[in-house]
């Protein structure tokens, strides 16, 4: 698994896979707040997207977004790459909309009480 920005090319791609009705948060982020965010996206060792994870500049907290496109994502190891990659403080907590979907595989994840930015490995 590896993660990186992703290029502007690529986030016109994302707005071909990404259903707008299920994703609406991140697609604001992909498309009117475009220029206020950077996104990076996690990768299977063969390529494949994974997740993605959009940071928003200008708020007076840390929000994000993301869209997942597959189980395998590691949602803990992606965040500690954002917050590596955007140099965030330790102890800082970071704020997104988690739908009911995809409600599980955060708990499962990061658990139910658990700050945004944690460090450690995908299990």
């Amino acid at each position: 698994m590896y993660h990186r920005r992703l290029q502007p090319k690529e986030l016109d791609e994302l707005l071909t896979k990404i259903d707008k009705e299920s994703n609406l948060l991140y697609f604001t982020y992909l498309t009117v707040r475009r220029q206020q965010t950077v996104h990076y996206g996690q990768f299977s060792s063969d390529g494949r997207l994974l997740g993605v994870l959009a940071y928003l500049y200008g708020l007076p907290f840390h929000a994000f977004s993301y869209v997942l496109f597959s189980e395998e994502v590691c949602i803990r190891s992606l965040l500690t790459y954002l917050k590596e990659e955007l140099n965030l403080p330790d102890g800082d907590v970071g704020s997104t909309f988690v739908p009911e979907k995809d409600a599980p595989i955060f708990s499962s994840q990061l658990g139910s009480d658990s700050p945004l930015w944690i460090t450690g490995a995908c299990v």
